[in-house]
C-alpha cells in the first residue's frame, strides 16, 4: 500500500512537470495561438538593401490603419516592423496594397511571420528561410506571361522543378512580362503558386506587357527605387554581387546611364555587377533579333560598357541565347560590326573577361515561342524547343555559374547550356601576427620581445599597439628587423593602473616582403626591469594594422589575425646552473666553490650542498663539471 501511494505520488509529479514544460514550450512560441483573421492576398517578399533585409507587399479589403509585419526565429520574440497602406487602382475593386520593410535579419536562418493591419488582426503564419550571401544561388526566368489558369499551373510546375533542382536558392528573379494584359485575373492566375511567393523573394522587372492597364508597382515592393515608391529602378546588394533591376520599356540611353551610375557609386566595392531588364540585345528570336533588338542594341550596350558590367538578363524574345563576351565595337550601322571578345576559356572557365555575357531567356512557361533566326555572330549557344526553361545561377565571390534547364513533355528536366565566369580576386591573404619572448627574467636584466608575420606577401607598412605595466618594465630599445625600419619614436600613453600602450610604425623602403615560407620577424622590444620588484606580468600585444601591395602594386589594406599576442613573465632571481654560489654572475668562485665538492657523490652526507657543482647532473661532481663552469665563466 505504501508502495503503492509512492508511485502515485511519483506519478503526479511527472505529469505536473510535463505540464510545466509545455507551458513553457508554448510560451517561447510567441504567436503559436495569434488570431487569423487578416484575409491576405498577392503576397510577395522581395530582396532588401542586402541580406539582413527583406521586403513584404500584401493586398487587403480594407485599408490597415498600421501594416505590420511580425517575425521571428524559433523559440525567439517576435520583431514588428510598420508600413504602408494604400488605395490599389479602381480596375482592382476595393483593394489597398500594404507594403512593409523588415531590417536586421541573420543571414542562413528561418524565420516564421504574420501580417497584421494594427488592430490586432492578424493573417495565418507563413515561413522563409534567409540565404548565405557569402556563397549563394539564385533563380532567373524569363517571361511567364500568364493569360490563362493553364499557363499559371504551368508556370506554378516551373517553379516547382527548379525548386527541385536546388531547394535552398536565395531568391527568384524575373525580366519581366509575368502577365500578358495586366489584368487583376491574370494575377490572379500569376500568384498561382502563393505558398512559393510567401516564402522565397522575388526581385521582378517591368515588362511591355506589364506597361498598361493596372499599375504593376502595387503587386511588389522593389528596394532602392531610383525616384520614388512606384519607379521600377531598383537594385539591391547580396554578398559581393550587385544587382540592378531597370525598366526598358520607358527608358533611355541617359536613364540607363543616371540609373547605373547612382546604384554602382553606392556599392563601389561590389565584385559583381548583373542587370536585368526586359528588352534583349542580344537575342535570336525572329520577332526582335533584327529589327527591334538591333536598336536596343545600338542604344544601351554602349552604356553597358562605361559602368563594366559583368552579365545582363533578358526576356522579351521567348527563345534561349547566350552572347559570347561583347564589348561594343563604335560602329553601330549593322548587328555583325559588334567587336568580340574571346571567350578566354581556363579549365573550362570564361576567366576574367573584359566584356559582357548577354543571356535572353525563353519563357518559363510556355506561353509564346519565337523560332531563332540563323546565328548571329554574337552568339554562342541558342535554343529553340518549345519548351518552358529557367536558369539557376550560383555565386560565390569568386565564380558566377548559369545553368539552364528545359521542362521537357514528360516533366524531367535537360541542361541546354551551363557558363561559368571567373574572377581572379586579388584579396591579400590574411596575415598571422604573433608576440613571442621572456617567460622568466632575472629582476634587474633586460627582457627581449619580437614580432612576427606569416602568410602575407609583399608587406610594407606595419602598426602595433602594445601593452606593458611599467611597475615591472621600462622600455630600451626597438628595432625593425628583416628591412624594416621603425618610424619616428615609440608614441606611449600611460592609464589610471600604471599600463603603458605603446604605439609603433614600421616601413619596409624595398617594395615589401614576403613570409610566406613561414614566420618573419620584423620588430625586437628590448624592455629593461626594474631593479627591486619581483613578481608575473603579461607584456600584450593587443593591435596590428598591416599594409601592403597587390599583384598590379596597388596599395591594399592586409586582414590580420593576432594569434599570438600575449606573453606572461615571470620576473624574479633566478640564477644559472653554472653560479654555483648564486651571487648573480658567473665567474671564478663558482669554480672554487665548485672545487670544494669535487668527488661528492649522490648519497654522500653532504650532497644537498654538494648538488649545486653537479652542473650536468650526472650524480656526481667531477672534472667534466669543473670544465662546464670554466666555459661558461664571464671574463
Amino acid at each position: 500500500m505504501k508502495l503503492q501511494t509512492k508511485n502515485n505520488k511519483k506519478m503526479l509529479s511527472f505529469a505536473l512537470t510535463i505540464c510545466v514544460l509545455f507551458s513553457m514550450i508554448v510560451a517561447a512560441l510567441p504567436y503559436a495561438t495569434a488570431a487569423t483573421a487578416l484575409d491576405v492576398s498577392y503576397l510577395t517578399l522581395a530582396p532588401g538593401s542586402d541580406a539582413t533585409q527583406l521586403t513584404f507587399s500584401w493586398h487587403t479589403a480594407d485599408k490597415a490603419d498600421n501594416p505590420v509585419v511580425r517575425i521571428w526565429q524559433q523559440y525567439s520574440e517576435a520583431i514588428e516592423f510598420t508600413g504602408t497602406s494604400s488605395a490599389a487602382p479602381s480596375s482592382l475593386s476595393t483593394m489597398y496594397y500594404n507594403r512593409v520593410t523588415v531590417t536586421g535579419l541573420e543571414t542562413n536562418t528561418a524565420y516564421t511571420y504574420q501580417l497584421g493591419d494594427g488592430n490586432d488582426n492578424w493573417s495565418v503564419e507563413y515561413t522563409t528561410k534567409t540565404g548565405t550571401p557569402d556563397s549563394f544561388s539564385y533563380i532567373v526566368f524569363g517571361d511567364p506571361q500568364v493569360s490563362s489558369q493553364t499557363y499559371g499551373n504551368n508556370w506554378k510546375n516551373t517553379l516547382e522543378l527548379a525548386l527541385g533542382v536546388n531547394s535552398d536558392v536565395a531568391f527568384m528573379a524575373s525580366t519581366g512580362d509575368n502577365i500578358d494584359s495586366n489584368t487583376r485575373a491574370q494575377y490572379d492566375y500569376f500568384f498561382t503558386p502563393q505558398s512559393i511567393f510567401s516564402s522565397l523573394p522575388l526581385a521582378t522587372c517591368m515588362g511591355n506587357h506589364e506597361g498598361s492597364g493596372t499599375a504593376p508597382h502595387v503587386f511588389y515592393n522593389p528596394p532602392n527605387t531610383n525616384g520614388g515608391a512606384d519607379v521600377v529602378d531598383y537594385w539591391y546588394r547580396y554578398g559581393d554581387t550587385l544587382f540592378m533591376v531597370w525598366d526598358s520599356t520607358t527608358g533611355n540611353a541617359a536613364g540607363m546611364r543616371n540609373f547605373l551610375q547612382n546604384a554602382i557609386d553606392a556599392n563601389p566595392d561590389a565584385t559583381w555587377r548583373i542587370l536585368n531588364f526586359h528588352y534583349d540585345v542580344y537575342g535570336q528570336g525572329s520577332s526582335h533579333a533584327l529589327s527591334d533588338g538591333k536598336n536596343y542594341r545600338d542604344t544601351y550596350v554602349p552604356v553597358i560598357d562605361e559602368f563594366g558590367i559583368d552579365v545582363v538578363f533578358n526576356g522579351h524574345d521567348h527563345s534561349y541565347s547566350r552572347s559570347y563576351p561583347m564589348k561594343w565595337s563604335g560602329n553601330s550601322s549593322t548587328s555583325n560590326t559588334l567587336g568580340m571578345q574571346p571567350e578566354n576559356l581556363i579549365d573550362g572557365k570564361a576567366t576574367d573577361l573584359t566584356g559582357t555575357v548577354y543571356f535572353s531567356l525563353n519563357s518559363a512557361s510556355g506561353q509564346k515561342y519565337y523560332s531563332l533566326v540563323a546565328q548571329q555572330p554574337y552568339t554562342a549557344v541558342m535554343h529553340q524547343n518549345n519548351r518552358p526553361m529557367f536558369s539557376i545561377v550560383d555565386m560565390t565571390a569568386s565564380s558566377f555559374t548559369c545553368t539552364t534547364y528545359q521542362v521537357n513533355a514528360d516533366n524531367t528536366l535537360s541542361i541546354i547550356d551551363s557558363y561559368t565566369i571567373a574572377k581572379t580576386i586579388n584579396v591579400p591573404v590574411s596575415a598571422v601576427v604573433a608576440l613571442s619572448g621572456a617567460t622568466d627574467v632575472v629582476v634587474g636584466n633586460d627582457a627581449t620581445y619580437t614580432v612576427s608575420v606569416s602568410d602575407v606577401s609583399k608587406l610594407a607598412t606595419v602598426t602595433l599597439q602594445f601593452e606593458v605595466d611599467g611597475a615591472y618594465f621600462s622600455g630600451k630599445s626597438f628595432t625593425g628587423l628583416n628591412g624594416f625600419e621603425v618610424l619616428g619614436d615609440v608614441a606611449w600613453t600611460r592609464d589610471s593602473t600604471g599600463v603603458w600602450t605603446g604605439r609603433v610604425t614600421l616601413v619596409n623602403f624595398n617594395g615589401g616582403v614576403s613570409s610566406a615560407a613561414g614566420a618573419l620577424d620584423i620588430f625586437e622590444m628590448v624592455l629593461a626591469s626594474n631593479s627591486n620588484l619581483l613578481g608575473t606580468t603579461d607584456v600584450r600585444l593587443v593591435d596590428a594594422v598591416l599594409s601592403g601591395y597587390d599583384d598590379a602594386d596597388v596599395a591594399v589594406y592586409i586582414d590580420s589575425l593576432i594569434a599570438n599576442g600575449l606573453v606572461q613573465t615571470s620576473i624574479g632571481q633566478y640564477f644559472s646552473k653554472y653560479d654555483v654560489n648564486r651571487d648573480g654572475v658567473v665567474d671564478q668562485l663558482d669554480l672554487t666553490a665548485a672545487q670544494l665538492f669535487f668527488m661528492a657523490k649522490e648519497g654522500d652526507a653532504n650532497w644537498n650542498a654538494a648538488k649545486r657543482a653537479d652542473v650536468n647532473g650526472d650524480g656526481r661532481v667531477d672534472i667534466e663539471d669543473l670544465i662546464l663552469i670554466l666555459k661558461n665563466i664571464t671574463w
